[in-house]
């Protein structure tokens, strides 16, 4: 992982992280899609949706609640 600050530098590598998605200056937490309201619901967020491959080869598995 390389992290860089001002004019991106030639890809060397698949991540490549500027400074300004880090959460405290230069190091912390990487913020994805730092402009995008986040909600957190608690009726659907503590599972996961399973995948439609799954759900299309064992017809018994339901999608779990409020994943559509």
């Amino acid at each position: 992982m390389e992290i860089y600050s001002g004019v991106k530098p030639p890809d060397t590598g698949p991540y490549q992280i500027p400074v300004d998605n880090l959460s405290n200056g230069t190091r912390g937490n990487v913020l994805t899609n730092p402009g995008a309201v986040k909600t957190f619901d608690p009726l659907r967020d503590y599972l996961w949706p399973l995948p439609t491959q799954d759900l299309t080869l064992n017809p018994q598995l339901k999608q779990n609640p409020y994943w559509k």
